[in-house]
């Protein structure tokens, strides 16, 4: 579980888990499940050292909300937090390293050495070829 589609998913069924838990029971606990699950869909926006600490504040959070789970008897709604836990773990330890260029900005690089050499990146065909304009 090193990528970060593996531990996204497990945090995101565990606080989807104790989100519908706690709003099935009408607990106060919907407050923490909510922020949980707010974070992870923040964490999908961040890399490195932004992901590794909100990673810890969603992991702490998390642990808070199964510690007031359990003291509640809420044991839905503690599973889920243990799930979000989890699979947050797998976050902290390797987000940092789940650095990819999209495949987007690597176009956007194309698109800059295509100008360079006289193209024009919007077009295709025999209309980018210098020699054969009109």
């Amino acid at each position: 579980m090193r990528g970060r589609a593996p531990a996204t998913l497990v945090a995101m069924a565990g606080a989807l888990l104790a989100t519908l838990g706690s709003q099935a029971a009408s607990s106060p606990l919907i407050g923490p499940a909510l922020a949980v699950l707010a974070g992870i869909a923040l964490s999908l926006m961040l890399y490195r050292t932004a992901l590794r600490v909100l990673g810890v504040a969603i992991t702490a959070l998390s642990v808070a909300g199964l510690g007031w789970a359990v003291s509640m008897g809420a044991w839905l709604v503690a599973a889920g937090f243990a799930v979000a836990a989890a699979g947050l773990l797998g976050v902290v330890v390797w987000g940092p390293r789940w650095v990819r260029r999209s495949p987007a900005a690597e176009r956007r690089l194309d698109d800059w050495s295509a100008m360079d050499a006289g193209l024009d990146p919007t077009t295709t065909g025999d209309e980018q070829r210098p020699d054969r304009a009109a």
